[in-house]
């Protein structure tokens, strides 16, 4: 489906609707030059620049184009070549007329739920053993096939059957021609690669699907690798059953009867095929655009009898963009004193300022570009904007609400043979004041965590991390463990118990309760008796 979609994207760009990820900038620039009859000053060198940089572009474009094409050629008459050297077999190939042979394939496409007819040929003088075709599949046996016994003729030929089914060999064709044209990528020529692999594996677990034994498998398909002339070699218009460089990956996958060798199934194919689909449609979309560049709108020589030579140049630049919007708390309130960061990420830039006395905070100046903004308060979480475009002098707008920050308290369960348990709390909450008047939270009751006496006997220590909700009313809400399965039951069980108990002094924001998400580490540790 990779394959496929990569082919597709050059396919699909000049029939879908353009979605152009940056906008080419155009300055446009009148110079208007009035030179007298008698002398002429140089003029303005930042023209001939420009068309100079346009011409180096239009050059450098040619080269690249040149430099393709010619591995895309080579890599193209190789592949036919290969197609020509297959119309050679077929033409010579004699057909099989061996009622074993047809007898065996017969029940082999039948087993496999072949309808497609499948061709047997050989040819006297060569030992090899290919497969290829598309609606009528072919298969190129060795010449001295007929001395086989019966059960290497069903292994080769529900291994080759198997590649028919499968469309192996109009995959491994589709994935040359990507290979083709897109030369120059590296994870192409792994993607061939891989796929040829791949496809061997997969008919292997065809052939172990139809109750034949991995190691008779093995046993044969070695021999064969010996024996075979084709079996040095990978050419890739056909596909070859023996092929050394990948045995050895492919013994042990058969020899190992843990592995799932069932094959994909129909509802895998599908999200697989929906998820290419939902991938390579944005992409053809996408196309991208030079960016900001100088372009001459007008250019007039005059020439006036006036002794002075005069040379005017005046420049119209585009509108200037602007950032702006409030920041408020979640009750509504704004925040002043917040610092906002905007980043440009094509000219990688940044710039900071922070809300005014009403919250309000502006970037102007702002030239074309893909921008995003970040405003950050301590006592508070994070916010970052989504991406934005600016364009000419669009002004983009967005108000932003700071959540109140996650409080934190940590408690640490200290034994020491059949000592009680200990607990320390190392959380010291603050009071923070911003914007909108906010009081953090106090821990004013605390139920002290017991250490398990189980744990303790076998030695088992830990931290238990807690998440939770103190309510508007101070009390704990959803507690849940955030390491369950990574920290002993009991150990968390016994967190949970203590910490469910705890009592809060409420988040008072503006002067009302709201409620606060908060993070608890409970560590029992044992210490070292003497």
């Amino acid at each position: 489906m990779g394959v496929i979609a990569a082919l597709a994207v050059p396919i699909l760009t000049p029939l879908l609707p353009a979605w152009h990820l940056a906008r080419t900038v155009h300055d446009q620039t009148e110079v208007v030059l009035d030179t007298s009859s008698a002398s002429m000053k140089p003029a303005d060198t930042s023209v001939a620049t420009s068309l100079q940089r346009s011409d180096n572009r239009l050059a450098a474009g040619r080269v690249l184009l040149i430099i393709w094409l010619s591995g895309s050629s080579i890599a193209g008459i190789l592949l036919i070549g290969g197609g020509f050297g297959l119309t050679r077999f077929a033409f010579r190939g004699k057909p099989v007329t061996s009622e074993r042979w047809l007898t065996v394939a017969s029940q082999v496409s039948l087993s496999l739920g072949l309808r497609r007819p499948v061709r047997l040929l050989r040819q006297s003088h060569l030992s090899m053993l290919e497969t290829w075709g598309i609606f009528r599949g072919r298969i190129l046996i060795p010449h001295d096939a007929e001395s086989w016994c019966e059960e290497r003729m069903r292994i080769v030929l529900s291994h080759e059957i198997a590649h028919i089914k499968r469309f192996d060999w109009f995959v491994q064709i589709v994935a040359e021609i990507a290979r083709a044209v897109y030369w120059f990528n590296p994870l192409f020529w792994i993607a061939c690669k891989h796929l040829r692999r791949e496809s061997e594996h997969a008919c292997d677990d065809a052939v172990l699907n139809l109750g034949i034994d991995g190691q008779t498998y093995a046993v044969h398909l070695l021999e064969l690798a010996r024996s075979l002339r084709n079996s040095d070699r990978a050419w890739p218009p056909v596909l070859a059953m023996a092929q050394p460089p990948n045995l050895e990956r492919r013994f042990i996958a058969m020899l190992n009867p843990s592995l799932n060798h069932r094959p994909t199934t129909p509802v895998t194919l599908v999200i697989i095929a929906i998820a290419a689909i939902c991938l390579t449609l944005p992409l053809a979309a996408v196309q991208l655009q030079q960016g900001a560049s100088p372009a001459i709108q007008s250019v007039s020589v005059t020439k006036s009898p006036a002794v002075e030579p005069k040379a005017a140049v005046t420049a119209r630049q585009e509108p200037l963009g602007a950032v702006s919007g409030t920041v408020f708390d979640s009750s509504g309130a704004v925040i002043p004193g917040a610092d906002v960061t905007l980043s440009n990420l094509e000219a990688k830039t940044r710039q900071s300022v922070s809300s005014n006395d009403t919250g309000t905070f502006e970037f102007s100046k702002l030239g074309p570009g893909r921008y995003v903004f970040e405003v950050n308060l301590s006592g508070f979480t994070r916010f970052r904007s989504r991406l934005f475009e600016l364009h000419g002098n669009q002004r983009f707008q967005q108000n932003v609400t700071l959540n109140i920050g996650n409080l934190e308290e940590r408690v640490t369960v200290v034994v020491s043979g059949t000592r009680k348990a200990a607990a320390v709390n190392t959380g010291v909450p603050r009071r923070i004041r911003v914007g909108g008047n906010v009081q953090a939270a106090n821990l004013v009751y605390q139920v002290k965590p017991i250490y398990p006496q189980s744990a303790r006997d076998a030695g088992v220590e830990g931290t238990v991390r807690l998440h939770g909700t103190i309510g508007a009313d101070g009390s704990m809400l959803a507690l849940q463990v955030l390491n369950e399965g990574q920290v002993d039951f009991e150990l968390a069980n016994a967190a949970r118990g203590a910490v469910s108990q705890w009592r809060y002094r409420p988040t008072l924001l503006n002067g009302v309760p709201v409620e606060v998400l908060t993070t608890i580490e409970v560590e029992f540790k044992l210490s070292q008796q003497p």
